[in-house]
């Protein structure tokens, strides 16, 4: 069983706090792996309305690769007190590994545009919270990974997300990851969910607009 540190940072490139809840477990058919809950905060989308008007793409995609490793924040000591507050500060390396995020970037490739510039076959990478990085598995509370969506063979990602001036791209909220089969949506869910080794996964609440049909996505992109 591993022990870990509890831990609180603020992501300021995803604009949202986290809070990591730790505890461990021995995960099925494995050696002692640590399972780290993180608690974050992300905007609340309570109509279809409002989840388009904060996207600037609405894709269908597919999953094809992911990385998961830690990030650590761009932190600048040079300059003074009055223009930087961290002017002069010593970081430590025990100090960057404290404010590691665990991120995992996944590449999907867009296979139909239902709104935004971007275009069938183009790639994307998009970053989430949590994965499994040196034997721990972090999982956050709202967030189903995109390369964990169950999926069966006529189903396709949809993705609300958000296109940065880099290139990079993000979903708008956790509750932007939703599962297309044929005109119905319905919330993304973790494939392994069913399995007992990881019964810490939640139980995830998503909006009602969530569960709707392409139909109505289409007609309400139209009216924005």
């Amino acid at each position: 069983m591993m022990v870990l540190r509890l831990k609180s940072v603020l992501l300021c490139s995803f604009a949202i706090c986290i809070s990591f809840i730790i505890s461990a477990c021995a995960l099925a058919n494995s050696a002692d792996i640590a399972v780290a809950m993180m608690d974050a905060e992300y905007p609340v989308f309570d109509s279809l309305s409002s989840a388009i008007a904060d996207s600037n793409a609405i894709i269908e995609a597919r999953f094809i690769s992911s990385n998961s490793e830690m990030e650590y924040p761009d932190i600048s000591t040079e300059g003074d007190s009055d223009s930087n507050p961290q002017a002069g500060m010593t970081v430590s390396p025990q100090d960057m590994e404290y404010l590691g995020v665990p991120m995992t970037t996944s590449k999907i490739r867009v296979t139909s545009v239902l709104m935004g510039s971007i275009v069938v076959g183009e790639t994307l990478e998009i970053s989430q919270l949590g994965g499994t990085i040196n034997r721990i598995t972090y999982l956050e509370m709202q967030t189903v990974l995109i390369g964990n969506v169950a999926l069966s063979k006529d189903d396709s990602l949809l993705l609300f997300a958000q296109i940065h001036e880099d290139g990079s791209a993000s979903l708008i909220s956790p509750a932007g990851l939703l599962v297309l089969n044929g005109d119905q949506i319905h919330p993304a869910r973790d494939n392994r969910e069913s399995d007992p080794a990881l019964s810490q996964l939640p139980v995830l609440d998503r909006p009602a607009w969530t569960s709707t049909s392409l139909e109505i996505v289409r007609d309400a992109i139209a009216n924005r």
